[in-house]
């Protein structure tokens, strides 16, 4: 009887991290940033985060990947890309003060992280804007 459960137990254990490295995402995707092409493992890989709807549940949404934010190890340069995709905009990134911030296109655009991962997205292409237009929650990845 235990070398049956053994048995079960590891057979268990090596379908479940064969599913869960399957069905995981690849550490060195192809990203297409702002019309060049790079890879992620290129500059010592990426650290990444994966933006929903902060309030779906009020209906503000599908629940679906708004936005992924990440940036470089070696560099420190970041990206955001669209939806769950692999296609974006080189971004600079930095900390200011505990949050994480990336800017885009000259300043236009900006994503700040807050320490409780949530995401705040600006748009200051308006020059009277100076509140959120959306409001994210990230989860590492």
């Amino acid at each position: 009887m235990k070398k049956f459960l053994f048995v079960l137990f590891a057979l268990a254990t090596a379908c479940y991290l064969t599913s869960c490295a399957m069905a995981g995402t690849p550490r060195d995707r192809t990203l297409h940033l702002s019309g060049d092409t790079v890879s992620e493992a290129e500059y010592g890989g990426v650290v990444r985060w994966l933006a929903v709807d902060k309030y779906k549940s009020l209906g503000n949404g599908d629940g679906g990947v708004r936005f992924q934010v990440g940036y470089f190890i070696d560099n420190e340069v970041g990206f955001v890309l669209y939806e769950g995709g692999t296609s974006g905009q080189v971004a600079r990134f930095y900390r200011q003060g505990l949050n994480l911030r990336w800017d885009w296109n000259n300043g236009t655009y900006a994503i700040v992280m807050k320490p409780d991962r949530t995401c705040l997205y600006y748009d200051f292409s308006y020059a009277s804007e100076t509140k959120a237009s959306g409001v994210y929650e990230c989860s590492k990845f």
